[in-house]
């Protein structure tokens, strides 16, 4: 015999009402929700709504989960091309990698191009005009560095602190080095 595929109609009511495809279960064993061709073992598409909902009823939360020592992965799909390009991934260990299919640490950022402006690996702001960003490595609660970039229309201002959230040290737009606190050695030890 011929293969063939499985498919699910909905009907809304009413006499006139015609039969609508819901689901399609192909010879290969894709399931397509909202579409006649499904490329993936569950290909979903459906205009206007979230293409999939976790919803844990009672609960607060929904779950992705897989299985002990697989990769979670998330990209982008190329329908013309059907080509799969990796985003993000989580290995099993718990790291996140973006732009690396191998994250050496919790975090990991790897931008493969090369250049100044557009190329920022990680981008902190506030979304304000003062253009305020900033990164703070504690430890328990206590801050060890803190590093900050703000711009105000006239300069530009990068700090660093160590061991509380004020600047020890500036580098400022026009002004240039500023120690606030301790001493500056330059050649020596």
């Amino acid at each position: 015999g011929r293969p063939t595929d499985l498919a699910f109609f909905t009907q809304s009511m009413g006499a006139s009402a015609t039969l609508v495809e819901a689901m399609r279960i192909d010879q290969d064993g894709n399931v397509g929700i909202g579409t006649t061709d499904p490329v993936a073992a569950l290909h979903i598409n459906k205009n206007g709504v979230p293409q999939l909902l976790l919803d844990a009823g009672d609960d607060t939360h929904g779950d992705i989960v897989v299985p002990s020592g697989e990769i979670l992965q998330v990209g982008h799909w190329d329908n013309s091309t059907l080509t799969y390009t990796d985003r993000f991934r989580i290995i099993a260990n718990g790291n996140v990698g973006i732009g690396t299919t191998i994250p050496i640490a919790k975090l990991s950022v790897l931008a493969t191009s090369t250049g100044y402006s557009s190329d920022s690996q990680i981008k902190v702001s506030d979304g304000s005009t003062s253009y305020y960003g900033g990164l703070s490595f504690d430890d328990a609660g206590s801050t060890r560095l803190s590093v900050r970039n703000s711009y105000d229309g006239t300069g530009a201002v990068v700090g660093f602190g160590f061991g509380s959230s004020s600047d020890k040290v500036q580098i400022i737009n026009g002004t240039g080095f500023i120690v606030n606190e301790g001493n500056v050695g330059i050649g020596t030890t």
